[in-house]
């Protein structure tokens, strides 16, 4: 995987500046008591456990940190609605993304 396919398949932002996300991920036989706020954050540690590992190359994690990306981002949209907490955790992800996608080669 090069730069340009990671960036595109991880959702990262495109050059007008839109963010590509898929629809809202659904736990499935999860355990529905779980609250949305520790949903977000699982879905926070998971994503961050998954970019450390891509930054230090590990594949699998390179290839998942995208569809967690997307799924900590669909989660704390509805969380936090339009405010900066939602902002920062946006910025966070893309400029985790990037810095992945600088690990790869270019073409």
């Amino acid at each position: 995987m090069n730069r340009r396919q990671f960036l595109l398949s991880a959702g990262a932002a495109t050059a007008s500046g839109a963010f590509l996300v898929g629809p809202a991920d659904r736990i499935i036989g999860g355990d529905w008591t779980i609250s949305p706020a520790e949903m977000l954050d699982a879905a926070r540690r998971e994503f961050e456990d998954a970019a450390s590992r891509a930054l230090a190359g590990d594949v699998a994690a390179i290839e998942s940190v995208g569809p967690l990306s997307t799924r900590y981002t669909n989660l704390a949209y509805p969380f936090h609605g339009p405010s900066e907490d939602f902002v920062r955790i946006f910025m966070q992800v893309q400029n985790t993304l990037y810095a992945v996608a600088d690990t790869l080669p270019e073409a």
